[in-house]
């Protein structure tokens, strides 16, 4: 494929990002049948923040891959919004979820007329933050030209949608009592459960059977993503063998004995692939990406395929290869020094 470099980063980009839908409740499910192992716990922490990198990447792409009705590109102009935006979106998703994490623990000394306003159930709390998430949304949500806050002096808005969420999640757990925030995990793992079958619906529902002709194509790109992944993560393991833990010698001879275990484990976290792939994959062709290539219409029609096939191919035998070897890694490595 003769591509640019733009149309190159923004496959990639689409294509790249861990299954965060899948991996995550897998994690926690790991997590509570191998209590203490620590590498549930880090793909947990790892899946929302490559998600969020995701996410601020394309937003900045999406700019430079001259979309239908944008005018020409001013490129000081363009980093300088998405600079904005990005540092817009961590302050207030910052604020909002700090302010939610204080106030939804303390929210049963709120008195009306003498009457204790709130409850104090997890269900309370469990519905105050899916609001909140849902705020968060709205305030960067909004069709171009319409945004709810507009970045004013560049196209788009203020806030990156998704990222706000993310973020405003990770202040509130980060401020929130151990045991309101252990309630609201309790109670969305529970609502996860049919959350999954919608997401999954939806995403199956953009799905024909007429793309998997076109697999021969996309499985180079497949292999070579997944042959780099994990190059990078095996890579990334034994460089931060002294950064993990105690630092002795004892304790990183241990951690190098489990070094090979554990960078599979992650290898293999990193392969399901499905809901970022299913809310970018279709944007080049929906905003008609890449005006100014005579390569455009192949660009934006495969990047769209390539996004579905990877759901189909690595949705499926992600999960039937993390299910199978990732308990397996977890209980040879659960005796580990700290």
């Amino acid at each position: 494929m003769d591509w640019s470099i733009i149309e190159g980063l923004v496959l990639g980009t689409v294509l790249v990002a861990i299954g965060d839908g899948l991996v995550i409740p897998k994690m926690k499910e790991f997590g509570l049948k191998y209590p203490g192992h620590p590498m549930p716990r880090l793909v947990f922490t790892w899946a929302p923040l490559e998600a969020s990198f995701v996410l601020s990447l394309f937003g900045i792409l999406t700019g430079l891959s001259a979309p239908a009705g944008q005018g020409s590109v001013n490129v000081p102009i363009l980093v300088g919004a998405n600079v904005l935006r990005i540092v817009a979106t961590l302050v207030t998703a910052a604020g909002l979820g700090a302010a939610s994490g204080w106030l939804i623990p303390r929210r049963t000394k709120v008195v009306f007329n003498g009457q204790q306003t709130f409850t104090g159930s997890p269900v309370e709390a469990f519905l105050m933050v899916l609001a909140i998430a849902l705020a968060a949304y709205g305030l960067g949500a909004g069709e171009r030209g319409n945004e709810l806050v507009p970045m004013g002096f560049s196209p788009g808005s203020m806030f990156q949608p998704e990222l706000l969420v993310i973020v405003t999640g990770t202040f509130f757990g980060a401020v929130a009592d151990r045991a309101v925030l252990r309630e609201v995990e309790a109670i969305l793992g529970g609502v996860w459960v049919f959350g999954q079958l919608i997401l999954f619906s939806m995403l199956g529902s953009r799905t024909t059977t007429t793309i998997l002709p076109k697999l021969h194509s996309v499985l180079p790109v497949i292999a070579v993503g997944l042959v780099f992944r994990c190059l990078g993560i095996f890579l990334a393991t034994f460089l931060t063998l002294r950064l993990r833990g105690c630092p002795c010698a004892s304790c990183l001879r241990g951690r190098r004995t489990h070094a090979i275990q554990d960078a599979l484990f992650c290898f293999l976290s990193t392969v399901p692939r499905a809901t970022i792939q299913g809310a970018l994959g279709g944007v080049p062709l929906a905003e008609r990406f890449f005006q100014h290539s005579h390569r455009k219409h192949e660009a934006q029609e495969f990047t769209f395929t390539a996004a579905r096939l990877y759901i189909v191919c690595m949705s499926v035998v992600g999960m039937v290869v993390l299910n199978t070897l990732g308990p397996r890694l977890l209980e040879a490595t659960a005796k580990r020094p700290p």
